[in-house]
Parts: structure tokens; C-alpha cells; sequence
């Protein structure tokens, strides 16, 4: 099954957006490191299938897919949900919490709309939690980013 199928249409542009992802795709079959992905275009133009179709058709396919609404996180939350915590990284830190790069961990990390993070250099280590921020590291998913704007990540 050729989940590029999920692309429809016959416009030269997706003809052409299906031809893209194909030389990813065969650029990246057997790499030990996947490179990070941005995916640009207007609200409603189909990033998130985009990425849906290239974590499906891609490397990591069996692995899990995250999809993080980026503008969705306080900016006092980032780091614990993107890195996680450990038990009393903070005043209400009863348990240890994955951080969503963990739950991507062998699948793919879909940071939609990065731009409007207030901070994107989120790729820091983690001020509150070094250990969860270490083991954030030692994950391993493919990411994909969105942006409808400009975005110099």
C-alpha cells in the first residue's frame, strides 16, 4: 500500500509534494540520523497529513507519532512537557512525567505551528528537571516541524 496515496490529487503541486517526500523518504531508508523536518505552508494546507504520511511511509513508521500542538503549551510549561520532570523537580511534582520526546521515543516528534512558541530554542536542557531533560536526550524520535510563517529554526 502506497500510503503517498493519502495525498490526493493530480495538481503539478502535489505531484510535485509527492515526488519531495519520495527523495526524503529514499534519502533517509537506511540513515542512522534522520534529519529534523519543517513543513511550511498557510493554516488548513495539510502540514499535519504531510507529516501523518511521512512518519507512516518512513523509517519510523512502527514507532509512535506525537503530535504537539505547540501554540496549545504555556510557555511555563514547555520544558516539562516537551522534556518531563522527575518526582520534586517542583512544588506539585509528586511523580516522574515522560516528556513528550520521550513518548516519541523510536517514532516520530510532530511540533505543529513551532513558530509560535514564545522560546523555540526549547532544545536547551532542562533548568528544573537534568535527569528527565538526560533522558529526553537520550531519546531517540524523528522531528517534524510545522510553521505557517517564516521561521528561522
Amino acid at each position: 500500500m502506497d500510503v503517498l496515496g493519502d495525498l490526493l490529487g493530480q495538481a503539478s503541486s502535489i505531484v510535485a509534494l509527492r515526488e519531495q517526500i519520495r527523495q526524503i523518504l529514499a534519502r533517509t531508508s537506511h540513515a542512522h540520523w534522520l534529519p529534523p523536518l519543517l513543513l511550511q505552508g498557510e493554516t488548513g494546507t495539510g502540514k499535519n497529513l504531510v507529516a501523518h504520511v511521512i512518519h507512516r511511509a518512513g523509517p519510523r513508521g512502527a514507532g509512535p507519532f506525537v503530535d504537539v500542538n505547540c501554540a496549545a503549551i504555556p510557555d511555563g510549561l514547555l520544558e516539562a512537557e516537551l522534556f518531563g520532570f522527575e518526582r520534586g523537580a517542583f512544588t506539585d511534582a509528586r511523580q516522574p512525567k515522560a516528556g513528550l520526546f520521550q513518548r516519541a521515543n523510536g517514532g516520530t516528534i510532530f511540533l505543529d505551528e513551532i513558530a509560535l512558541l514564545a522560546d523555540p530554542s526549547f532544545c536547551r536542557s532542562s533548568r528544573n528537571a537534568p535527569s528527565a531533560a538526560s533522558a529526553a536526550r537520550a531519546a531517540n524520535p524523528w522531528m517534524c516541524r510545522s510553521s505557517r510563517r517564516p521561521t528561522r529554526i
